[in-house]
């Protein structure tokens, strides 16, 4: 963006470098966020946003994760759901939490499609 400011009595313009604020809990559909979501093995991973949250009625749980990202690459990834299949009986009716880790570490979703752990017949990322 272009501005004229008037410093030391004379006229300047100048350019101004703007950028949205990055949430660690980005809060509009659109905007700053955009639905994805990760699936393996019937596990249903998504990051955490606001609209998620406020549609799960976890509204709690951006209090907890408000603030700006620190770190590049941060993002707090949900278990959204477990689909129901012979694979995971009697484990689909747990969903929404904060993954802590898997398989020691936790990455970004849109990085998790190169990892090999996760590269299994199946396994569709959307992003």
């Amino acid at each position: 963006m272009e501005a004229s400011v008037w410093r030391d009595g004379a006229v300047h313009d100048i350019k101004i470098t703007t950028q949205a604020p990055l949430y660690i809990a980005p809060r509009h559909d659109g905007w700053d966020c955009n639905p994805s979501y990760f699936i393996c093995g019937g596990l249903v991973f998504v990051p955490l946003t606001a609209p998620w949250a406020k549609a799960k009625k976890l509204g709690s749980l951006l209090d907890r994760y408000r603030g700006m990202i620190k770190t590049d690459g941060q993002q707090v990834v949900m278990l959204s759901k477990i689909l129901a299949h012979d694979a995971n009986f009697g484990y689909h009716h747990i969903g929404s939490h904060v993954l802590q880790s898997f398989n020691g570490t936790v990455r970004p979703l849109s990085l998790c499609v190169h990892d090999k752990p996760w590269r299994l017949a199946g396994t569709l990322f959307h992003h």
